[in-house]
């Protein structure tokens, strides 16, 4: 019996195996796109690569490195060999990261090339590797000859998985545990409630390092065996660009956002009419959405 979000990714990868994953996206720009089996190749990679840095079952990890196909491989290698990711937003300065640092104690940092010198000055002797984010991942190194074998541990629903900080709470964020069993079953129920499916493709402009992004968006794709146009960053010309492809195989079918970035737009279509009849889902979260605003997507996108 599958009870951990490791096993349910090995389980996808292998299933969807000759199936196109992800299609990343820079500046608008397609760049690399992997397969299932890739994907479970390259996390098991990370997994050894980490497990080889001393990296163990409980043991934190911070993820602090732009959106990625680095960051996706780095988080699943961290969640296979029962360790627990940390990710954090790559834009958090200096005296941010030395408190989430000193909290989350973490047996591992991985960062971008761009936060290495900082981080490495936090880092109080920590191990640190650091990933150039910049160049395509085909061209990545950083996991090059690591095996590809299964890494196999003894993971059960209540070890922990995730630690998102927490924030618009009183005093310093808060580290909130999350375990496997929490963000399988989170899955599965995005997987029910909205009939995601191997057929859909969805369309992510969402952060890595939040739970809508990570949780709902990334895992609960994978754990579908859906095919994922992944965007580095949000931005409003790219995301429609995306969204009003309506044939091949990277047509999408799912959008989720949160309200601003719905805003954001809307502003920028300006009540254009435009073809969205290929997407079956517009999903939002993460912070209400204003009744207005919802009367607008209806108009705009045409969807209820």
């Amino acid at each position: 019996m599958q009870t951990s979000l490791s096993q349910f990714f090995a389980n996808s990868f292998a299933k969807h195996s000759k199936k196109k994953a992800i299609a990343f996206y820079r500046k608008g720009v397609k760049e690399t796109e992997i397969t299932y089996r890739k994907m479970g190749l390259d996390s098991n990679r990370a997994a050894h690569a980490f497990l080889d840095m001393g990296v163990g079952k409980g043991d934190r990890v911070i993820v602090f490195m732009p959106k990625s196909l680095a960051f996706t491989m780095a988080h699943i290698g961290v969640v296979k060999i029962g360790a627990i990711s940390v990710p954090l937003n790559p834009a958090f300065k200096k005296s941010e990261m030395e408190y989430f640092i000193e909290d989350a104690d973490p047996a591992l940092i991985v960062c971008g090339k761009g936060q290495e010198q900082m981080i490495v000055e936090l880092a109080k002797g920590r191990p640190v590797m650091a990933v150039d984010t910049d160049l395509p991942y085909q061209e990545l190194e950083v996991f090059e000859g690591f095996s590809t074998e299964s890494v196999v541990e003894n993971l059960g629903t209540d070890d922990p998985a995730l630690i998102i900080y927490t924030s618009e709470t009183p005093g310093k964020p808060k580290g909130a545990v999350l375990t496997h069993g929490n963000l399988v079953h989170d899955a599965l129920n995005v997987i029910h409630v909205w009939e995601i499916n191997s057929k859909d493709v969805l369309c992510h402009a969402l952060p890595l390092f939040h739970v809508h992004g990570l949780c709902f968006a990334l895992h609960t794709a994978l754990l579908a065996g859906a095919r994922i146009v992944m965007l580095d960053q949000f931005r409003p010309e790219h995301v429609i660009e995306r969204l009003l492809v309506n044939t091949g195989e990277n047509a999408c079918t799912v959008f989720m956002a949160v309200p601003a970035m719905y805003v954001r737009l809307l502003d920028y279509l300006e009540e254009k009419k435009l073809d969205f009849s290929h997407i079956r889902l517009l999903a939002s979260g993460s912070a209400p959405l204003l009744p207005k605003d919802f009367d607008r997507i209806k108009k705009v996108f045409g969807k209820e």
